[in-house]
């Protein structure tokens, strides 16, 4: 938090450190700059006219189907807005790279609504998944807008 607020040069007199809720070897950080689809990499590079490019979007569902492969459990994975997440989902669909995603891991999505308990419901769905994976292998993944009630939750 401290170098957050270095870094942004402003104060934060209010601070919550929720240290508990995630443990250090629960998490990883990085940065996957590019993904290789077929013989050319692609930048990955989350402006919205990038975003837009068909090959930037099929990279990105490639990476997920690898990684959801190789990470074991769950992982939650964030994108910067509904409909961001249902143009992807729809074009990893189309492509079958969404069968791949689904092939490794659970795939539950956060609802732009809470009706009748409906993200109460998503995340009962990710939690089981995930300690089903601890018996079986598979784990579960969140796709979420980001900044909404999954980070939060």
């Amino acid at each position: 938090m401290n170098s957050f607020a270095s870094e942004l040069q402003a104060p934060f007199d209010v601070r919550l450190e929720a240290d508990h809720v995630i443990g250090a070897d629960q998490t990883w950080v990085g940065v996957v700059p590019a993904a290789y689809l077929g013989p050319s990499s692609v930048e990955f590079l989350g402006t919205y006219a990038h975003s837009e490019r068909l090959e930037y979007q099929d990279a990105v569902g490639h990476a997920l189907a690898h990684l959801a492969r190789a990470v074991p459990h769950g992982m939650l994975v964030f994108v910067p807005s509904y409909a961001f997440l249902e143009k992807i989902v729809e074009r990893w669909r189309n492509t079958g790279v969404m069968r791949a995603i689904e092939g490794a891991k659970t795939v539950v999505f956060e609802p732009r609504v809470n009706k009748n308990n409906a993200f109460e419901d998503a995340i009962d769905e990710y939690y089981t998944a995930v300690e089903g994976s601890v018996r079986a292998g598979a784990g579960g993944r969140v796709l979420g807008r980001w900044r909404v009630r999954f980070l939060n939750g």
